[in-house]
């Protein structure tokens, strides 16, 4: 793994060729896991059993499951404009890693 800016870590790898289509394709695999509705539900039905979990689980499972809620969309339509704009979000940070 590597820093945004290109420093290798502890790993020693350095960082992959940046490119739009990599960069783009990354965001959107992280977008469908956290648009997975699987995961929301499964989180809530660990929530639902409160007794059984300390008060840290309980709060990270909230987390996940605020997390998960803000990128699950039922809409065809806004899922296809979420997409147009990451790709345009994309382009703006390329643009800015080639300027700095």
């Amino acid at each position: 793994m590597a820093l945004s800016n290109g420093t290798p870590l502890a790993d020693g790898k350095g960082p992959a060729t940046y490119s739009t289509d990599e960069l783009t394709r990354t965001k959107l695999e992280m977008e469908a896991f956290l648009a997975d509705s699987g995961k929301l539900e499964k989180t809530r039905e660990f929530l639902a059993q409160k007794d059984e979990l300390s008060d840290e689980q309980m709060k990270t499972l909230k987390i996940f499951e605020r997390t998960f809620g803000c990128y699950i969309m039922e809409s065809d339509v806004a899922r296809d404009k979420r997409e147009e704009s990451m790709k345009l979000e994309v382009i703006h940070i390329l643009v800015h890693i080639v300027i700095t």
